[in-house]
């Protein structure tokens, strides 16, 4: 289990803020988009990118890296942590590693179980091998079961 500390916690939302905000000045001309995007709910968005920015600073913190800049706009232009990985969050226990067609191919998706303040890494999975039919659902994004995730530890976190 890993728990954020207090100071992670002020990290992901200050992070979590900035995107929010970003995305929002980009699509105040399109009220439509904006609505869509939010889903009418511009808090529990805002909640999303917390767990997100949560993930990412945990994967920093498992493999002994520094913290992301959380305030980098370049989100989908990079990877989230060390330039091959990317975070996933979700709240739900058997919930999937969900990745879209602007996730970058190269890199390795870790996907973190759980919710403030308490997470599990549930696995790994290459980006370019989860963008496949066999994972491709309706809308073209992508659902990896945790079944076939990759352990973690074991593949990328070295003992001391």
């Amino acid at each position: 289990m890993l728990t954020l500390t207090a100071e992670e916690m002020i990290l992901a939302s200050e992070g979590a803020v900035h995107r929010a905000r970003t995305d929002i000045r980009q699509l105040m001309e399109q009220w439509d988009n904006l609505h869509i995007k939010f889903k009418g709910d511009y808090f529990a968005y805002c909640k999303n990118h917390m767990e997100a920015c949560a993930s990412e600073l945990l994967l920093a913190r498992v493999l002994r890296l520094p913290y992301p800049d959380l305030r980098d706009d370049r989100r989908k232009t990079q990877a989230d942590v060390g330039g091959i990985f990317e975070a996933k969050v979700t709240r739900y226990d058997n919930g999937h590693l969900i990745l879209t067609k602007y996730d970058r191919p190269q890199d390795i998706a870790v996907l973190f179980i759980g919710q403030c303040p308490n997470y599990r890494i549930a696995g790994c999975y290459r980006v370019s091998a989860a963008m496949t039919d066999k994972y491709r659902k309706e809308d073209q994004s992508f659902w990896v079961p945790q079944s076939d995730l990759i352990p973690f530890k074991a593949a990328f976190i070295k003992e001391e």
